[in-house]
């Protein structure tokens, strides 16, 4: 009897210890929030990180504010499971409308037993406010100004309406003394379609934004480019892909039906497919593979429910040739001056068809080093090629070389490596080798986390084989140069800068025309924008580098920094800098600990006096491109804050940092971001 009743009792404690570890356990950061001096009527932002790590039971919180100026999303619920986190659960709003104080508190609402309620202290002020101008201007398809073209100004955050402005004879409207801030700006005309763009106001900065207004009309429009698709020659048996633009100028929905004519002609991707009017467009991929020496003709036609152009054709031309074939073999080694030469195992070896000597479409191919340092390629089309070798950290080379028929081309690449550097050392400022490319440009356009990006197709597959540099987006050379267009064949003359998934190129000439006799700022066209202004550096002054070693936490100024370690010693050596939006775009980041190869430009600037490192803006990550040098955005001003002292219910186990934001404002910014342990930061 006494050992039934010791198990009812044993039983019994379980339950009751059972029932009270099974229950949601809250842990916030931070404290408190202080947003600072923020401009009259500007928004700052701040994220409050919960986490349930420790609790067994699902986690439901909600939050209000009081206090003015100070709001934060009242119908929003998180769940959070049993080990879960959120950095941004929930982003608290600060909009000062005066030059005064504020005082706030943001309640959160749990179901945690042991805080069914958190209150988070909020303080700020208003300062001055600080502003901007906008200078819009509203053109049509054949850049021709329009006159009383209504311009609208949105906030971005709730949509409200700033003001509606009209285009004078030049098409321009000059908005002045705006809030810094985001903003959504719509342009309208009649017959028009409207168009609406995001911006960033900043400050003491005048914005231009230019519009190229469509034509408004009814009914479905087809617009196709390029008019005639010339392959010109191809080798019998290889294959040639061109592309066709579809388009949509009207307002509604435009139906196409494509069907192609002709030998050695075929289209990849489907043949009926829909263009809405909010659409960019179709791609049509048409291919090209001839049988035989022989000229072809064939037609791309399009079918469609435009009323006014219900077929429209396209003619495609091309030839066949019997084309020599070569080998290429060769070696890649470093070159010791003690030594002599030593083979270089794994070393990438590139070969890139230089369009123009035959004008034929050639391969580009890779292969990389066996132990001996050896490569070769077979069955390669004869002409001219470009060759180059890369290993990180060793060094590159690069050379112009021809393919004979039936020959094979016997070349030693020696790897470069500049003065001072080895493979266990950065490689600062190297000399980039010379490369003459040709083929079609592909634009990307630029979007809130990069500006508009250049890459060269020198095989005309649709793949981007090399990013071009251009330099900062502000740049124009005198020669009279200009960018290209999407689709533009071009020839360039360039340095080849880096050897990633997308080698980069820094471009000296275009089309025969000098880009630049000498590069922009550093050597590489590189730029920091805003970036580093507060503490006296030059944006334009920087250098190439490359860094291996280990990614480790940094911490200055009360902020917490990406950081390598290249020595690894345990001691960071160079802060690592991926811009203000990393976190949303859902690349890879390093995390404290992981090796990483790094290509990036080093900022020429002294920050030891305020306890920074060397500062290195971030190009690539592991061969993978991340952004272009002279690309700044994501690149504003670099802010301290003032951070509060956390409480101690939570302590992450790891080092974190979230965005910035907002971005560019100035003079205040919140960066969220938790610590292994309590204390003031």
């Amino acid at each position: 009897m006494a050992s039934k009743k010791l198990i009812i009792i044993l039983t019994a404690l379980l339950a009751v210890a059972f029932s009270v570890s099974a229950q949601p356990a809250i842990s916030w950061q931070p404290s408190e929030i202080n947003f600072g001096e923020v401009p009259v009527r500007a928004h700052a932002f701040a994220g409050i990180w919960i986490d349930n790590m420790n609790g067994t039971e699902s986690l439901q919180v909600s939050a209000h504010t009081e206090g003015a100026c100070f709001n934060v999303p009242t119908d929003q619920m998180i769940t959070l499971m049993p080990g879960d986190s959120a950095y941004d659960a929930f982003e608290v709003d600060f909009h000062p409308q005066e030059e005064i104080a504020y005082t706030g508190t943001l309640f959160l609402t749990t179901n945690d037993p042991q805080h069914p309620s958190v209150e988070i202290p909020l303080t700020g002020s208003g300062g001055a406010a600080a502003t901007g101008s906008i200078l819009v201007t509203v053109l049509d398809l054949d850049s021709n100004p329009i006159e009383g073209a209504e311009v609208v100004l949105f906030t971005f955050h709730g949509g409200h309406e700033v003001g509606r402005f009209f285009s004078n004879a030049a098409g321009q409207v000059l908005i002045e003394e705006i809030d810094v801030g985001p903003y959504r700006v719509e342009a309208n005309a009649e017959d028009f379609r409207p168009q609406s763009r995001d911006i960033v106001v900043t400050p003491n900065q005048q914005l231009i934004v230019t519009f190229q207004l469509h034509p408004s009309l009814d009914e479905p429009t087809i617009h196709v480019m390029p008019q005639v698709l010339e392959f010109g020659p191809v080798p019998i048996g290889h294959t040639a892909v061109g592309q066709l633009y579809v388009g949509n100028l009207g307002n509604e929905t435009l139906e196409v039906n494509a069907s192609i004519a002709g030998d050695a002609f075929n289209i990849q991707g489907p043949h009926h497919f829909w263009v809405s009017p909010e659409d960019s467009g179709h791609v049509v991929m048409v291919a090209f593979m001839p049988s035989s020496e022989n000229e072809y003709n064939g037609t791309v036609t399009f079918t469609s429910n435009d009323p006014n152009h219900p077929t429209i054709n396209v003619p495609l031309t091309g030839t066949g040739l019997e084309i020599g074939m070569g080998r290429i073999e060769g070696f890649v080694v470093t070159d010791d001056p003690v030594s002599g030469e030593t083979p270089v195992e794994d070393a990438h070896v590139r070969i890139d068809y230089i369009r123009g000597g035959n004008g034929l479409y050639g391969p580009h191919l890779a292969t990389f080093t066996n132990e001996l340092g050896a490569f070769e390629f077979d069955d390669v089309v004869w002409g001219f090629y470009s060759i180059t070798a890369s290993k990180p950290q060793v060094g590159f080379a690069s050379e112009v070389i021809s393919v004979e028929t039936d020959q094979t081309t016997h070349v030693t690449l020696s790897l470069i490596c500049p003065s001072g550097a080895d493979s266990d050392s950065v490689v600062v400022d190297p000399r980039f080798e010379i490369v003459e490319l040709s083929g079609t440009a592909i634009v990307v356009e630029a979007n809130d986390y990069h500006s508009e990006w250049y890459f060269l197709d020198v095989d005309d597959d649709g793949v981007a084989d090399y990013m071009l540099n251009f330099g900062p987006p502000w740049y124009e050379p005198a020669s009279g140069a200009t960018r290209p267009e999407h689709g533009d064949f071009i020839e360039i003359t360039g340095g080849l800068m880096s050897y990633g998934e997308t080698p980069i190129i820094v471009v000296y000439m275009i089309n025969g025309l000098a880009w630049q006799n000498s590069p922009i700022g550093g050597g590489h066209g590189g730029n920091m924008g805003d970036r580093l202004l507060a503490f006296g550096c030059d944006p334009a002054d920087i250098s190439w580098i490359e860094l291996s070693g280990v990614a480790q936490d940094f911490f200055a100024m009360g902020l917490h920094f990406h950081a390598i370690d290249t020595d690894e010693n345990g001691s960071a050596d160079y802060i690592l800098d991926y811009g203000d939006s990393y976190e949303d775009l859902g690349e890879h980041v390093p995390h404290a600990g992981e090796s990483v190869d790094i290509v990036g430009g080093l900022v020429n600037c002294d920050l030891s006096e305020y306890g920074l490192l060397p500062w290195v803006i971030v190009y690539e990550i592991d061969t993978v491109l991340w952004r272009a040098p002279g690309d700044t955005t994501g690149m504003g001003p670099f802010i301290t804050v003032e951070v509060s002292e956390r409480i101690e219910a939570a302590i992450p186990e790891v080092f974190e940092v979230a965005q910035n934001y907002p971005n560019p404002f100035n003079p205040a910014t919140t960066i969220e971001f938790s610590i292994p342990s309590a204390g003031q930061v």
